[in-house]
């Protein structure tokens, strides 16, 4: 830690004078070497000044031991007050240890013929090579070169066990099998733990840190947005929408499900998505298929028949995705939901049946989500309509900016109920999509650690299969609703 006079890129400085290439080369090959890892920084964008010439040269390196012991390190570049190099405050955190941690499936588990840490596999694999590599060369006999290449093969099954567990933490997808490296795996981990960690929030003006407080106060930022749904039991609707869905798409819609058509919507749901809530991810799908199909099945027939969701089933998991590398209010992150796998085939399942429907329910001007259409087009139509804004024509031209911020958080499920009664859907059908949204319960992941457990009463959950698909069709309400004024 301290003053390195070297920068990494042309983005830490602010000068006229271009900076020799070579030299910063030299340095990131210096870190890189080293093996070390930049800690980042929040606060000004430059430690040192002279007043012409501003530039980045105090910051943080860690080693691989100091992020594996503390991996939540927060650095803050303080203003500059009596020197021309800025303070730096660091802080070294690790997660407290405690109740609130939750079961993962890990794909490695299909592998394993023996459960336990992957880790310690991997350090009794390798003494089991140098105790075998001991022996051979002391005794030169074919049984024990014999045993040392089967303690090497279980030694490399072990690595590309652990190459996997931690292939699955980092999220990282666009590495082939061979390009695969523990090391790298290992700081991309902890780079992600440590961006996404939520050390601070303001609140009032007050700088939280402790992680109990962003937690509270999480949770109940989330229960404010979701919930105070719109009351439109009185409320007139404007009629233009016409009624499209037919007896035969009612009866499609709540038909029972194949076991080839579950299987089908299994496969083309995300396995490396992350798992919910119960932790059971599309791997854990995928590789025990042939146990549970039957178990699947069922529950996907028992719940179009007019059976409740268990709750397990419909709990969802709120991970916060920050915005910009300095988030600091709740309003600067994305909330993103984590739906249990089991939910999603539910959903996946109807919004498939929907969407061989949906091109005759929603008109040419809609293009997201429907099959056959491209949004590109619509961007392209917006943009040769705004070069043609200023043409005269009988009546003028007017541009409507609507707000579309949190729309998902914000549909009313009333409204959503009586504008899909007016397209024709049954009132089972209707029943059975609203059972999918309205027996949501939420928990907030923060650190780590899920907190809070609530109730939803309105919007649609991003990240859930189905959601789009009903999301568009309120959206049809009000571009019909202006075709006809």
């Amino acid at each position: 830690m301290g003053d390195f006079n070297a920068i990494v890129g042309h983005s830490e400085q602010v000068v006229c004078k271009a900076i020799n290439p070579r030299v910063l080369e030299e340095f990131n090959e210096c870190i890189l070497n080293c093996r070390l890892d930049d800690a980042g920084y929040k606060g000004l964008s430059f430690s040192w000044t002279n007043g012409r010439v501003s530039k980045r040269l105090d910051r943080v390196l860690l080693n691989h031991s100091y992020g594996e012991l503390f991996p939540l390190v927060k650095v803050t570049q303080l203003a500059k007050t009596g020197s021309d190099h800025a303070p730096l405050i660091v802080e070294s955190r690790r997660p407290k240890e405690g109740k609130g941690g939750f079961f993962r499936f890990q794909k490695v588990s299909s592998r394993l013929e023996v459960f336990g840490d992957v880790f310690s596999h991997v350090e009794q694999a390798k003494l089991e090579v140098q105790k075998c590599e001991r022996v051979y060369e002391s005794s030169s006999l074919p049984a024990d070169r014999e045993l040392l290449h089967k303690a090497k093969a279980i030694h490399l099954r072990a690595l590309a066990i652990e190459e996997d567990y931690l292939c699955q933490l980092s999220g990282y997808k666009w590495l082939q099998e061979g390009d695969k490296n523990i090391a790298f795996y290992h700081n991309y981990v902890r780079r992600k733990r440590k961006k996404r960690a939520i050390l601070g929030i303001y609140e009032e003006g007050e700088w939280l840190s402790e992680t109990s407080q962003i937690a509270a106060l999480g949770v109940t930022f989330l229960q404010e947005q979701l919930s105070g749904g719109l009351n439109m039991d009185h409320a007139e609707l404007v009629d233009c929408i016409p009624s499209l869905v037919t007896d035969e798409d009612n009866e499609m819609m709540l038909r029972a499900p194949t076991k080839e058509e579950v299987r089908t919507v299994v496969l083309s749901l995300n396995k490396e998505s992350v798992a919910g809530p119960d932790g059971f991810n599309g791997h854990f799908y995928h590789n025990f298929w042939g146990v549970i199909v039957d178990d699947v099945v069922d529950a996907m027939g028992h719940f179009l028949n007019g059976h409740k969701l268990p709750q397990a089933f419909t709990s969802t998991t709120i991970a916060l995705i920050p915005k910009t590398d300095a988030a600091k209010s709740w309003t600067e992150y994305r909330p993103i939901s984590l739906c249990t796998f089991a939910n999603n085939i539910v959903t996946k399942l109807l919004s498939t049946r929907l969407g061989s429907i949906s091109p005759k329910l929603i008109s040419k001007f809609q293009a997201g989500f429907v099959h056959g259409r491209l949004i590109q087009d619509n961007v392209l139509l917006a943009q040769d309509l705004m070069h043609r804004i200023d043409k005269g024509g009988k009546e003028g031209n007017v541009i409507h900016n609507l707000d579309m911020s949190k729309a998902f958080d914000k549909l009313s499920w009333q409204f959503l109920k009586r504008v899909l009664g007016r397209f024709g859907f049954s009132d089972n059908l209707i029943a059975r999509i609203m059972a999918c949204i309205d027996n949501s319960w939420f928990s907030l992941l923060v650190n780590g650690k899920a907190s809070g457990y609530f109730k939803s009463d309105k919007g649609v959950r991003q990240g859930d299969p189905l959601s789009p698909h009903l999301f568009i069709l309120a959206e049809e309400y009000l571009l019909r609703g202006l075709q006809k004024q």
